[in-house]
């Protein structure tokens, strides 16, 4: 049960026109606004399922909140257009079935919040941090802070609930094939490196100095290379020489990343150089890089820390919401009991 938002890409040049908005609100409004109306009375009944039926105000309410957190649902809705329709009203059935059979006494208010937190930052970042504008916008596509906090007050009972049904051996199972994917899936370690960059460095050029070229950065790489290897120390030339501004401090220190994390040429070090071992300079994407590991180790299913396991969980529960898509819900809702008006009836 993955959430799809993302603002910024949706605001990327001039906006477009995905929703049919007008060209000339676009610099001022970069998010359109969508028409997310189906033509239909009220009360109109556009879906029946086991324990419920979905009405067209119910339904478009719906859509804006679905909108303003995707708004790459815009153009489809703004269309009519039936399978993204009926995509919609599935997921709608299948959340307030999920959520539904959730532990009721359970809070999801940290979750709410945090959600909804996030998605108003990335509004803010498009709109450079004005929240008049993010309120306007709210205002214009008639969606309110209740509503979203019912909106996703019922995704994360739903998606806790799946979460309830994770079992060990679904673990397991998810880890194994995660391994058969890529060995080194679970592979940690601390390695400590120097980037000589080609080009312009991510920590920028000082004053008068000029981009290396490629041979440069090698010819530079291999004497450090050198240096190393004779003994000196590697954190003292890491502050000096890296261009990596993420461990420059740390005299090139990543401490149990896993190996996953990192770019493939520098993964692939990381996971099969011999401890203590200076590697010869790697050429990957920002230049070269000198590697020491200094610690590694695999983790095992129930070893998986923070954002690794809340990824492999989410994972597992995605799963689960597609066999019970694809599944249970046929049953609660049936094909014959979707009613949308047709796409020339808007």
């Amino acid at each position: 049960m993955t959430l799809l938002f993302s603002i910024t890409a949706c605001s990327s040049g001039k906006g477009g026109t995905a929703a049919g908005g007008n060209e000339d609100q676009q610099p001022d409004n970069p998010v359109p606004i969508v028409d997310v109306s189906l033509g239909l009375e009220p009360q109109a009944i556009v879906a029946e399922y086991e324990g419920g039926s979905l009405t067209a105000e119910q339904f478009e309410s719906y859509l804006r909140v679905q909108v303003f957190i995707n708004p790459q649902y815009g153009l489809a809705i703004q269309q009519n257009d039936p399978q993204a329709l009926t995509y919609l009203i599935e997921r709608y059935v299948a959340e307030e079935t999920l959520a539904n059979r959730a532990d009721q006494s359970e809070s999801v208010d940290e979750q709410v919040q945090h959600q909804i937190n996030q998605l108003k930052s990335e509004y803010l970042t498009v709109y450079n941090g004005d929240e008049k504008r993010l309120k306007k916008q709210m205002k214009d596509q008639d969606v309110t802070d209740q509503q979203l906090e019912q909106f996703y007050r019922q995704y994360f009972l739903a998606s806790n609930h799946l979460g309830s049904k994770v079992t060990d051996e679904d673990m397991q199972r998810k880890y194994e094939a995660t391994k058969q994917e890529d060995k080194d899936s679970f592979v940690v370690a601390s390695v400590r490196h120097i980037l000589i960059a080609v080009g312009e460095p991510p920590t920028g050029l000082a004053d008068g100095e000029k981009p290396r070229s490629d041979e440069e950065a090698r010819k530079l790489a291999e004497e450090i290379t050198e240096r190393l290897r004779n003994g000196e120390d590697f954190a003292e030339l890491a502050k000096e020489y890296t261009d990596d501004p993420g461990s420059k401090e740390t005299g090139g220190l990543y401490e149990d990343v896993y190996v996953t994390e990192w770019v493939p040429e520098f993964k692939k070090a990381a996971a099969e150089l011999p401890l203590d071992t200076i590697s010869d300079p790697i050429k990957a994407e920002y230049g070269y890089h000198i590697l020491r590991v200094e610690k590694r180790t695999e983790h095992t299913v129930d070893q998986l820390q923070g954002i690794a396991r809340a990824r492999f969980v989410g994972e597992i529960i995605d799963q689960k919401y597609l066999e019970f898509v694809n599944q249970d819900l046929k049953e609660i809702l049936k094909e014959e009991n979707i009613h949308l008006p047709k796409q020339d009836e808007k």
